[in-house]
């Protein structure tokens, strides 16, 4: 399994391939702080999962996870963001997480799973 994390912010960036680790100890996690170049990274190499920050610089997040989408339609995309406030622009993707990504927030679910928005 490969896993492409993507955040402009290098320690939130840390905390999120930290917890994935945790999570998936067998996984490969290509991590980068540059959406552009999360979008080169899915069109060289196959990856399962993205999970990217909204605000990133050059391109947001969404389009990276949309674009990821598009040449790897069979991979999962995630936001993992610090605030809820793009909610509802994240329909069509495989879910919302809130930052900072803990193993008992990944566990207990996306916000789209939950069906609910909290507010931060």
């Amino acid at each position: 399994m490969r896993l492409l994390v993507v955040d402009g912010d290098p320690a939130a960036r840390a905390a999120t391939v930290s917890v994935l680790q945790t999570i998936y100890p067998t996984a490969e996690i290509v991590d980068t702080g540059d959406g552009m170049e999360a979008v080169q990274i899915s069109l060289n190499t196959p990856v399962d999962a993205v999970y990217t920050e909204v605000l990133m610089p050059r391109i947001s997040g969404f389009d990276v996870a949309r674009l990821v989408q598009k040449f790897r339609p069979e991979a999962a995309a995630y936001v993992v963001s610090g605030t809820d406030k793009f909610f509802d622009r994240a329909q069509g993707l495989s879910g919302y997480y809130l930052k900072p990504l803990t193993r008992d927030e990944f566990q207990r679910g996306d916000l789209l799973a939950q069906g609910k928005r909290v507010h931060i």
